[in-house]
């Protein structure tokens, strides 16, 4: 049996494990039960995140999910049939231009793993075109139909909305060359 990498880092004098997501094997319990109401909160939740991640390449993994989610649920008596429930949910998704899967997937490592990253940025309100800027990001976020990436930019020393859409060759830094390791700002809020 091969041994889990768990790897720490500290941060406000506290230390925190984790394990490096392409190590991580997680094993569901297949005998989890849940009320009807519970079944119909993930199936409604499930409809709702369909929806926000559809540009991203996290909506087949859920799909996949929730398929074998559906598989256990389905040896559960309940009052109402789920497939039915479409007819009563609906969550549009809006016009939204699909995300590059490879940028997607570093950033999320990098946010992850807190690895500051370089990368191509075209603003869209003024044209500018920045080549290689480096930033440490701290988290994904959804406004309107925009993925954004919340990031404290090292160009302009403060925290910056990116456009995920607007990211182009991304790169973890490496920290042989340069600091890669970051902490957030102690009064980051993501609210």
């Amino acid at each position: 049996k091969a041994e889990t990498p768990i790897e720490a880092y500290t941060e406000d004098d506290t230390k925190y494990f984790y394990i490096r997501e392409e190590k991580r094997r997680p094993k569901i319990n297949h005998t989890l039960r849940f009320d009807e109401e519970e079944i119909l909160a993930l199936w409604v939740a499930v409809q709702a995140a369909r929806s926000a991640l559809a540009p991203t390449p996290l909506l087949m993994p859920l799909n996949a999910a929730f398929d074998s989610l559906q598989t256990v649920l389905s040896k559960q008596k309940i009052s109402f049939h789920i497939h039915e429930q479409s007819r009563h949910w609906h969550f549009g998704v809006a016009p939204s231009v699909e995300l590059d899967s490879r940028v997607f997937n570093l950033l999320r490592q990098a946010i992850m793993e807190r690895l500051s990253v370089r990368f191509d940025y075209n603003t869209a309100s003024s044209g500018v075109q920045s080549m290689g800027r480096k930033v440490d990001p701290y988290s994904f976020a959804l406004r309107g139909t925009t993925w954004l990436l919340i990031a404290f930019c090292h160009t302009k020393e403060k925290i910056l909305d990116f456009a995920v859409t607007d990211i182009t060759n991304v790169r973890l830094c490496d920290p042989e060359e340069e600091e890669a390791d970051f902490e957030m700002q102690k009064d980051f809020d993501l609210d």
